[in-house]
């Protein structure tokens, strides 16, 4: 759409959102097309003012379509960033903690039938006191 197609003092909506009214333009600024015109003039506030309600409703619209897109792509990053946050934190925690309690389910298996030995113990308090002393006993490692 060209700015010679419309008629001059008709308010149009342009692709930013801004209204534009063409003024008589000279003979080189009328060849150049809607887009290119609206950046070289820019509406004054006597303008705005002589706006019909039909020409509200519209800004009110593609104002409304914009809020929509805004939203839309609000919505689409935080899906993104969600979906982030599954596959780098959630996917790895868990599956860190499933193969742990696999493999010792696994290693206990494989240790009582390669090793069938049945552990009993008979004074809980002795056992309780032998594990302290080698805790205590140990060296302690050195970072």
């Amino acid at each position: 759409m060209s700015a010679d197609s419309t008629p001059t003092g008709t308010p149009m909506e342009t692709p930013e959102g801004s209204v534009y009214t063409p003024s008589q333009m000279s003979s080189s600024i009328s060849n150049l097309s809607f887009s290119q015109a609206s950046f070289l003039e820019q509406p004054t506030p006597s303008h705005a003012s002589t706006l019909s309600d039909d020409n509200i409703s519209l800004t009110s619209s593609l104002s409304t379509d914009t809020d929509d897109d805004e939203a839309e792509a609000e919505w689409q990053e935080s899906l993104q960033q969600l979906n982030l946050l599954v596959s780098l934190v959630v996917i790895p925690f868990f599956g860190k903690w499933v193969g742990r309690r696999c493999a010792y389910w696994v290693w206990t298996r494989y240790m009582t039938w390669k090793y069938p030995v049945d552990i009993v113990i008979t004074n809980r308090k002795a056992f309780n006191a032998a594990g302290v002393v080698g805790v205590l006993s140990s060296p302690s490692p050195t970072l």
